[in-house]
């Protein structure tokens, strides 16, 4: 327990630990402050798994021996469910947008974008794996992308511009080259298939973007995109007028309809969250909440960044991929957060992003351990 808390290991797990520690205390002090009727108390009430979660997956990666393909089970039995769900819910089940268990199209498209994308990740750079297996990777990524274009969620395109840059950083070999082309191809085919079919571009809610903007221009702000900029505004003014500690982690939607009523942004739907981790943390939980955020992504961040250094410098394809795995979801929840609550609000996101964060941490601790022979203390 010592190794994660107190001592600089390699790597050094304090850059996971310490955040999440400083995130959970900060979540626990603040809904012990707050009024939070009881039936909605496990909406805000999931701090405390999180950390054990956090716990206990960095304890057990000082102790125990790698498992190299674990992670990969993981993803491969997580795309083949996603493009379960995606079929079923809108070929079988006709509905307009897929949502897989969670009933929410935002969330199981996001989650589905990032197994998507580390399948891809993975595929690319584990040049230690045989050919066929990675072709099976990419095709299952494949599977997973039409999960998450299936769920109508346009927010899992936005991470999309990182991992295309992390494919063209890093050094490749003679299949990664080959995912490169047939990835260019794929999206050159792809949107000349996009600018000419009606169909496809409401189904993915491209046409929607359009219309929405067209409706802010004539002020009607009760549209997808126009409560997002309305409640961006309002999250925006909570903060100047609470910086501190902001209006407390229930005040949001009350606070908004007042806003509303008075005049003061336009009339939309009042939501119960401002569609945007950073803005809703600082509005409900001001600098220390915003802190908080930003701790449990750059910390996390600049753990496996260090990781990367090392991987890259002597030439650990393992390592590397996993590595570039940890940069490549953080990114991700990131992005997703920008127009959404992905952290806040969500026990099922927080865990899982903490959760994934721990286990991309762990193998690399145990591959770390396995290199130099020495324990974790």
């Amino acid at each position: 327990m010592r190794s994660i808390f107190l001592y600089a290991g390699q790597p050094d797990l304090r850059w996971i630990a310490w955040p999440f520690l400083l995130w959970g205390l900060m979540s626990g002090l603040f809904f012990l402050s707050s009024p939070v009727p009881l039936e909605k108390a496990y909406i805000y009430n999931y701090w405390q798994y999180v950390f054990i979660l956090v716990l206990s997956v960095l304890a057990l990666a000082t102790v125990t021996q790698a498992n190299p393909i674990g992670l990969l089970w993981g993803l491969v039995v997580a795309a083949l469910l996603a493009a379960w769900h995606g079929f079923y819910d809108t070929v079988i089940q006709g509905m307009p947008r897929a949502s897989g268990l969670s009933g929410f199209p935002i969330r199981f498209g996001n989650w589905s974008m990032i197994i998507a994308m580390l399948l891809v990740l993975f595929s690319a750079l584990s040049t230690q794996m045989r050919v066929r297996s990675r072709i099976c990777l990419l095709a299952l990524a494949m599977l997973a992308m039409f999960a998450s274009m299936a769920s109508g969620s346009r927010s899992s395109l936005l991470p999309l511009p990182l991992l295309i840059a992390m494919l063209l950083i890093f050094r490749k070999d003679r299949f990664h080259r080959w995912i490169l082309v047939i990835g260019l191809m794929g999206t050159i085919l792809s949107g000349v298939i996009l600018l000419n079919s009606d169909t496809l571009q409401q189904k993915l809610r491209l046409t929607e973007i359009v219309q929405d903007i067209q409706q802010v221009k004539k002020n009607n702000f009760d549209t997808s995109i126009g409560a997002r900029f309305g409640m961006w505004e309002a999250a925006w003014q909570m903060f100047l007028r609470h910086p501190f500690i902001g209006i407390g982690i229930t005040g949001y939607q009350p606070e908004l309809k007042e806003m509303i009523t008075r005049g003061e942004i336009p009339t939309f739907r009042p939501w119960s969250h401002a569609h945007s981790d950073m803005l809703h943390s600082m509005a409900t939980r001001g600098i220390v909440g915003l802190l908080a955020y930003l701790g449990i992504i750059l910390g996390p961040l600049v753990f496996f960044i260090r990781c990367l250094r090392h991987a890259i410098s002597t030439g650990d394809a393992h390592q590397r991929v996993h590595a570039a795995a940890g940069i490549l979801t953080i990114g991700s929840v990131f992005a997703f957060g920008l127009v959404s609550v992905v952290i806040y609000k969500s026990a099922f996101n927080g865990m899982t992003y903490a959760l994934l964060v721990c286990v991309l941490a762990a193998q690399l601790v145990m591959a770390r351990r396995s290199e130099t022979g020495q324990p974790i203390r």
